[in-house]
């Protein structure tokens, strides 16, 4: 089965590594095409979209300059307890999450 990975960032590595990455890029839009090429596409939108959150949750703890994982970590705990604030099952919300991560990487509807 084939996956359709976002394009690797090449030395990416921290949250400030990813702004200056999507520093000026024109926010495009999803093809809606089932092809390989617009596949990879959409998933690439995706991530340019969701970097803008993690990018602005790590300005904001001034942790922009650290790892990627870590702040990955530190932003998908907060959102947890985001979770718990706003009264959403944070494994409903996984298990959703999962499911459309799934579908748009191998291309199912």
């Amino acid at each position: 089965m084939t996956a359709y990975h976002a394009e690797r960032l090449p030395d990416v590595d921290s949250p400030a590594q990813l702004a200056a990455a999507f520093a000026g890029r024109t926010r495009p839009n999803f093809t809606y095409e089932y092809d390989d090429d617009s596949q990879v596409h959409d998933n690439g939108v995706r991530a340019l979209r969701a970097s803008d959150g993690l990018t602005t949750y790590a300005r904001t703890c001034n942790t922009d300059q650290e790892e990627a994982i870590t702040v990955f970590g530190d932003f998908l705990g907060d959102l947890h307890h985001l979770a718990d604030a706003m009264g959403v099952d944070w494994d409903e919300a996984q298990r959703r999450g999962a499911v459309h991560y799934t579908a748009e990487l191998y291309g199912a509807d």
